[in-house]
């Protein structure tokens, strides 16, 4: 398992407050930026003004592009919103806000994050990066319009187009065509006609469209002959099974993103779902039994039903073993100690999202798992977990985790496994000595800073300890830290020794 921590020192010094697990596999930037649009939930625009000059389209493009990337890494986005002026606080409340949301990969991305939200604030956040451009008094276009927008490589959001005409559709035929990372999107729009459909459809961008509140058949199939980068369709909580059917023969390179879709009825196209690398369905919150055994046959991707509230044996015996490297469920709530012994036997990661741990009973079962096992969001464990999880041997990550009492601590070091503890930014003495027991690998990737007398309590623990983002140490915890087996340090020239720390 790779873990990488993203999880700074204070705002105060210009870091980020974040953390990220990476999975060693990240998901395909364009759908990882794309899922970002699902949900890009658009703030409604005064009435529009006339279309601009393509020369006007050009400048605006430019001014975007020249502003930062949003995949920066996360202290470089608070330097740069904190130089666009936006509060501190503002800042932390948004990494706060993308470590608690379910996003595809389940990393804590800002890209992915503004791309999925719904909240106005953080909708308002995307205007300071270049891979966001609104035009909000554009209501048509035609090709010399677009033809401005064919070099950028983000995403363009047209909130003035409530209704897409077959000539706007066809104007972005050459949009995408020159950079992977291009998307269209199309909030105001709500139903889509099959003519303007299948215009849109020649767009090799990732096409958008967030509110949709009917979709035809008809439309559906015309749609589903795009070949560009995928198609990201919100609004719909079910689709009839003509349109479920139509969106099954989608021949887009990254398939289809349906994130506010509750019901999946349709086999077909569960089918279509099951050869993406990422079937991301955050709102289906049941799945029958045959739904389930028609999403099997994945070569290594990632099943992410974050909302699925309840999973039965029987759905869990069809999605183990279906070649999905990933797993992600929001059930560990209701996980049955039988549901949990069959998920056991999943060969890859298993993640549970929300706030509930699972019974003991249920990590008893779960216990037997070898892959890695991640708790993307619970604080604080029972005190009859960690014991019943204790022969786990592969890593538990604990997202949600900020502080250890020695209590906890001492429970947790007796996990078989390395546990990584993300978002734990800082170990007083008495808890790192409670860890010395642990032999599996001690990984603390939000560690910024040590004491001397908490270097010597973890130069102590069993296992090896990963310090990565290590910035501050005393000579002597230095020196203890150094000698000790198996111990992950950054290098010597990055550390601010202080004597007296």
């Amino acid at each position: 398992m790779s873990c990488l921590s993203l999880r700074a020192v204070p705002l105060s010094r210009r870091r980020a407050s974040m953390r990220v697990v990476s999975r060693g596999r990240g998901m395909p930037a364009i759908i990882a930026s794309a899922a970002v649009l699902v949900a890009a939930g658009c703030l409604a625009a005064a009435e529009p003004a006339p279309a601009p000059a393509p020369d006007t389209v050009a400048a605006r493009v430019a001014a975007q592009q020249s502003k930062p990337s949003v995949h920066l890494d996360p202290g470089a986005i608070a330097d740069a919103l904190a130089i666009a002026g936006v509060p501190e606080a503002t800042v932390a409340r948004l990494f706060d806000a993308t470590l608690r949301a379910n996003l595809p990969g389940m990393a804590a991305r800002i890209d992915a994050f503004l791309f999925f939200t719904r909240d106005p604030e953080w909708l308002a956040m995307r205007r300071h990066f270049a891979e966001f451009l609104e035009l909000p008094e554009v209501q048509s276009l035609d090709a010399a319009d677009a033809a401005a927008l064919r070099g950028y490589g983000g995403v363009v959001s047209l909130p003035a187009i409530n209704h897409l005409s077959p000539q706007t559709a066809r104007a972005f035929e050459s949009f995408g065509t020159d950079d992977w990372g291009a998307a269209v999107e199309l909030p105001g729009v709500v139903e889509l006609e099959p003519e303007a459909a299948s215009a849109l459809a020649r767009c090799k961008a990732l096409l958008v469209l967030p509110h949709l509140e009917r979709l035809s058949a008809e439309s559906a199939r015309q749609l589903a002959r795009h070949e560009g980068i995928g198609i990201v369709i919100g609004g719909l909580d079910r689709l009839p099974a003509d349109v479920a059917a139509a969106l099954a023969e989608a021949k887009s390179i990254q398939g289809l993103l349906l994130p506010d879709l509750v019901v999946l009825e349709s086999q077909p196209l569960a089918r279509r779902l099951a050869r993406q690398d990422h079937a991301f369905l955050p709102a289906i919150t049941m799945l029958d039994p045959a739904v389930a055994e028609a999403l099997r046959g994945n070569e290594g991707g990632e099943l992410a039903l974050p909302g699925i509230e309840m999973l039965s044996p029987d759905v869990a015996r069809h999605l183990v073993g279906a070649g999905y490297y990933w797993l992600t469920f929001g059930c560990a709530a209701t996980l049955t100690a039988e549901t949990a012994e069959i998920l056991a036997r999943h060969n890859g990661q298993l993640t549970f999202t929300g706030p509930a741990v699972f019974s003991a009973a249920a990590a008893a079962a779960l216990a037997n798992h070898k892959g890695t096992l991640i708790l993307a969001h619970v604080g604080e464990l029972p005190a009859d977990v960690p014991q019943a999880l204790s022969p786990h041997a592969g890593a538990l990550v604990l997202g949600g985790v900020t502080r250890l009492t020695p209590e906890a601590a001492r429970a947790l070091s007796t996990h078989a496994g390395r546990l990584v503890l993300p978002a734990v930014e800082s170990l007083d003495a008495p808890v790192a000595a409670a860890l010395a027991e642990h032999a599996g690998g001690l990984v603390l990737p939000g560690v910024c800073e040590l004491s001397t007398a908490t270097a010597a309590a973890l130069a102590l623990v069993r296992g090896p300890v990963w310090l990565p983002a290590l910035e501050r140490i005393s000579p002597r915890g230095l020196e203890l830290l150094s000698a000790k087996p198996g111990t992950q340090l950054p290098e010597v020239e990055s550390l601010d020794v202080v004597p007296g720390l």
